[in-house]
């Protein structure tokens, strides 16, 4: 499975999630299978419209199941952090969706008030890129 980690700014809305989404997709050259965020984020509704509009589940994670995955983050923000005691809410999110022993395939990138990041499950038999 891979999975895209979504993480944005209060004022991002569903098209500019969806910019991000294909973004991702874009760079990884492949698609995901799950979208996923953090629970009770300013951008959650916005995030469940844009996985909607491309046939795409959305599951999201408390801030504390996300900072379990601290460790394995490639990038971190500071900001991040001191909130909600995630280093990135996307790469964290892609993480904990794609499963235990998952990992990043494509580290976080910033799409105007959005930022994306894809892991890929331990188990995955395809190619990611």
């Amino acid at each position: 499975m891979i999975a895209i980690g979504i993480g944005a700014n209060s004022s991002a809305t569903s098209a500019d999630i969806a910019v991000a989404i294909s973004s991702a997709h874009r760079a990884m050259s492949n698609h995901a299978t799950l979208i996923a965020t953090l629970t009770n984020a300013p951008f959650a509704f916005a995030a469940e419209q844009a996985a909607q509009n491309i046939n795409t589940r959305l599951t999201t994670f408390t801030s504390e199941t996300l900072a379990t995955r601290n460790a394995d983050c490639q990038t971190a923000s500071e900001r991040t952090l001191a909130r909600f005691g995630v280093a990135s809410i996307a790469e964290a999110s892609a993480l904990v969706a794609a499963g235990q022993n998952s990992r990043l395939i494509l580290p976080r990138i910033v799409c105007g008030p959005v930022t994306a990041a894809a892991a890929i499950s331990a188990d995955h038999t395809e190619s990611p890129l």
